[in-house]
């Protein structure tokens, strides 16, 4: 199983090189309006959404090493065919099948990782893993938002085929992988339906794991709002070229690479406080938002920090809740969840706002984040008996990782 963290790893360096990122609204509004990109968003994401769940149940059933494999496969050839849209309907076509893609991917991937630790009996280590993987990503997508803008202007499709090419490369190299040994099931349509269900209520199988969920939702989504779609159209309204965005965003990639280097010591430092503070501070900066490129600037630094975070210390807090059976079909639930929220108020809030005035969005999603901030009060509270058995957890967990 130790192969299987080791592709991670290789794996992150491909899926990483998002050439897209600094130039993916001016690739678009060649071809469509700016209303129709939310459109677009919208149509994807349900897509994209109404696989979650299914894509899960199939990782538990025929395993999770295939699911990823063929999910990146798929995600790739997607954006290669967006690279060659004309309209509005062949963007929303590719754009579907790259989100189908995704969407088998989403979970399964993490219930791979995180089952293959537990099959060595290295738990202790997932959030030191994840914190390689995040800095190898980073350190990835640095290059390639820098090299973005570049490659744009010597073609506009070269990003999006070079994306592509870059996700299926990441998927032929998963088939090297190992499927870890956990209770898993024979597909049948009987066992489809019923670990669909059960998947399901995995994530709501009591009143902790209930909030738990909800706060994952909550950070999760927020999140999505940002990276996916809001912070480069609030990086046109703050007045920056396609350039500087991908010099700013390979800043900001290069600041998280950093950050996420001190996990470890700051979940020892905070301990259970770190799931509050979190949201509270990316809150405040996210409702403070302004057009003014300096204080802009600022907010994009602070949030993007943050929100780093967040695939270590929300990932393992709901992981420890969740059994090991059903792990992808839950975790796909509650990326159904983030999507639907996504869907929502990406569909929501292009009809309230126009460009003009989008830096409100970030406003909303602020609001968002003190919400889950509240939540994390209201769990902390109720729960001092998993509070004490988490602390022990951590002690253990910087004891084995500092030897």
């Amino acid at each position: 199983m130790k192969r299987n963290i080791t592709i991670y790893y290789i794996t992150r360096v491909f899926v990483g090189l998002r050439f897209i990122i600094p130039v993916w609204v001016a690739f678009f509004l060649r071809i469509i309006t700016f209303e129709q990109m939310a459109i677009g968003e919208v149509v994807v994401f349900l897509v994209g959404t109404l696989f979650e769940l299914p894509s899960g149940v199939l990782a538990d059933l025929i395993g999770r090493k295939l699911t990823v494999a063929i999910g990146l496969i798929v995600q790739g050839l997607g954006y290669v065919l967006v690279a060659y849209a004309t309209d509005f309907q062949s963007y929303l076509i590719a754009f579907s099948i790259s989100s189908i893609g995704g969407s088998f991917v989403s979970g399964a991937e993490e219930a791979l990782i995180y089952d293959s630790l537990k099959q060595i009996k290295k738990l202790n280590l997932y959030s030191k893993v994840k914190s390689i993987e995040t800095t190898i990503y980073r350190v990835s997508l640095f290059a390639g938002t820098i090299l973005g803008g570049y490659l744009y202007d010597i073609r506009a499709l070269l990003p999006y085929v070079l994306t592509g090419t870059t996700l299926i490369v990441a998927g032929a190299v998963y088939f090297l992988s190992r499927e870890p040994k956990i209770d898993s099931e024979k597909f049948s349509l009987k066992s489809y339906f019923r670990n669909f269900k059960l998947g399901f209520m995995e994530s709501f199988k009591n009143k902790r794991t209930t909030y738990t969920s909800i706060y994952y939702i909550l950070i999760f989504s927020g999140g999505l709002l940002l990276m996916s779609y809001f912070e480069q159209p609030y990086s046109k309204w703050l007045g920056f070229n396609e350039i500087e965005i991908g010099w700013i965003f390979g800043a900001l990639t290069l600041i998280k690479i950093v950050t996420v280097l001190f996990a470890t010591r700051i979940e020892k430092l905070f301990g259970n406080r770190i799931n509050f503070l979190l949201p509270l501070l990316t809150g405040l900066i996210l409702i403070s938002s302004a057009q003014f490129k300096i204080w802009g600037l600022v907010i994009l630094t602070v949030e993007n920090i943050l929100l780093a975070y967040r695939f270590i210390f929300t990932q393992k807090m709901y992981n420890l809740r969740i059994d090991s059976k059903y792990r992808a079909s839950a975790i796909s639930t509650l990326s159904m969840f983030n999507n639907s929220i996504y869907l929502i108020l990406v569909c929501g809030l292009s009809k309230i706002l126009t460009f003009d005035n989008i830096g409100y969005s970030f406003n909303v999603i602020g609001i968002m984040f003190l919400l889950a901030a509240i939540l994390s009060l209201v769990i902390n509270r109720r729960y001092k008996s998993d509070q004490r058995c988490s602390r022990t957890y951590s002690i253990r967990f910087h004891s084995n990782t500092t030897t």
